[in-house]
């Protein structure tokens, strides 16, 4: 269907066809109406004036006519008006008639080619959505291989070799990652390496807690064998006490019998001459009976290193064999108590004398009473950053792995001076192990030497440290020199 069908063909519809300018030319004569209002204009161009009743007139007929001429246009122009609204009613109302004709077919035309055009969009967006949950299915995964390295972040060392060695072995598919396999082999060497970084840092770090497990038992262990060493040491010092104790007695003992041995010996050399002169084969003991010997009670006596010396058993059987123990009412010797009877047979025989000075011979000597007197101190390192004396004071210093020195200062109240004990750890040339050293403490710088105490080296309790022992007078007073800086 053309335009050309809808024209009407009916006469007298001409002026439809006109412009609106056009029409309304028409309709009001324009050519002629303005033809006809120039001529008016020039009908009373010339009068400027009213000068009497006769102008009066010509004017007023003049002005009419322009009126008239006016009032003929407007309801000229009102009555095409009327008709145009009209004509423009029924063209409206005839619009509408045709309008409704045509009106269900193309409704139903336009619905087939919605309805085609919706189909068409529906399954281009069903195609686009199932393109895209492929393809986000496709950068899941992908996604899901690069986050290996966040997700196993915490994985022990095995799991990471686990997990290192399936990605080895991954090949993409193009069944599971089409066009994308290129992406997601990229994404596995990626993940890889991360992977294996983690996996090192894992394995040092799983090396290093080892490492730490250690120390921690060898911790527990030095405080466990600390605190055995401190009992120890708390039962060596009881103990020395009563050695100390005990060898003030025997030393008084001592004095006593080698008093009685001076006088028996100084006796038996006065009595000698006069014995010549007794008759032969007759005791001693019955031609002096009157005069009877005190009796000399020995008490055993310590040494240093606990050992309890008394008299041997070998000089005990010595003396039961001895005739004159049973001849003169002797009674055997104990090792915790020896009675030496001392009468007159006794205390000039040989055999007497010999024992009286085998008795003088087995005390202990000055020094030895001395030597029981000596305190033991020893001082070794502990971890990295300890260092102490742990047999007299149980007592360290941990300067919190700085790196400095650590001085012990032990001195004597009777002595001048004393000695300055310097544990460092991780010196130049020997780390990771204590080295330990002496000076003299001579804080005036009065050249005081190093006081006479033994001193040895022996291994420590751990491998990575010696062990310096003092052998110092009883008395002695341990101090840290750093914890004394600290505290002033």
């Amino acid at each position: 269907m053309t335009d050309q069908n809808l024209q009407p063909s009916e006469p007298g519809t001409e002026i439809a066809t006109l412009t609106p300018v056009a029409r309304a030319l028409l309709v009001l004569k324009s050519e002629q109406t303005e033809k006809n209002l120039r001529e008016l204009i020039a009908k009373s161009k010339d009068i400027t004036e009213v000068k009497n009743a006769d102008g009066r007139e010509q004017v007023h007929r003049m002005a009419m006519d322009l009126r008239k001429a006016r009032t003929t246009i407007t309801n000229t122009g009102k009555t095409a008006r009327e008709d145009a609204t009209a004509f423009s009613k029924a063209v409206i109302d005839e619009e509408k008639r045709l309008l409704l004709i045509t009106a269900d077919e193309e409704e139903r035309v336009f619905k087939l080619r919605d309805d085609y055009d919706a189909k068409v969009k529906a399954e281009a967006a069903e195609r686009e959505r199932k393109e895209k949950e492929r393809k986000d299915a496709i950068t899941a995964k992908i996604d899901e291989i690069a986050q290996l390295p966040v997700a196993a972040a915490l994985d022990s060392a095995a799991e990471l070799a686990a997990t290192i060695a399936d990605l080895e072995t991954f090949e993409p598919s193009d069944e599971d990652f089409a066009e994308f396999a290129p992406v997601a082999k990229n994404a596995a060497n990626v993940a890889l390496a991360g992977l294996r970084a983690l996996h090192s840092a894992a394995s040092a770090r799983e090396q290093m807690a080892a490492q730490l497990k250690e120390q921690e038992e060898a911790l527990a262990e030095g405080r466990r064998q600390l605190e055995a060493q401190q009992a120890e040491l708390k039962r060596q010092q009881d103990e020395l006490a009563e050695k100390q104790r005990i060898t003030a007695t025997a030393a008084e003992v001592v004095q006593r019998t080698a008093t009685l041995a001076a006088d028996l010996i100084d006796t038996a050399t006065q009595e000698q001459a006069p014995l010549t002169g007794l008759d032969d084969g007759v005791p001693l003991a019955e031609q002096r009976e009157e005069e009877p010997l005190p009796e000399v009670t020995r008490t055993t006596h310590t040494v240093p290193g606990g050992y309890v010396r008394p008299y041997s058993q070998e000089r005990q059987d010595a003396y039961t064999a001895d005739d004159n123990q049973t001849a003169h009412g002797g009674t055997p010797l104990a090792c915790d108590e020896q009675v030496i009877p001392v009468n007159e047979a006794a205390g000039f025989s040989e055999a007497g004398l010999s024992r009286v000075l085998d008795a003088v011979n087995a005390a202990p000597t000055p020094d030895e009473v001395a030597a029981a007197a000596m305190t033991m101190l020893r001082f070794e390192g502990y971890s990295d950053d300890t260092f102490g004396e742990y047999l007299l004071t149980g007592d360290d210093y941990d300067n919190a792995g700085s790196g400095r020195p650590i001085r012990w200062l032990v001195t004597h109240p009777d002595h001048e001076g004393g000695i300055v004990v310097v544990g460092q750890y991780g010196a130049k040339g020997v780390p990771g192990f204590w080295m330990i050293g002496v000076a003299a403490y001579d804080p005036e710088n009065i050249d005081i030497p190093l006081p006479q105490w033994p001193m040895h080296y022996t291994r420590g309790e751990f491998a990575y440290t010696p062990a310096l022992i003092i052998e110092a007078p009883a008395g002695v007073v341990v101090q840290c020199l750093e914890r004394e800086e600290i505290e002033a």
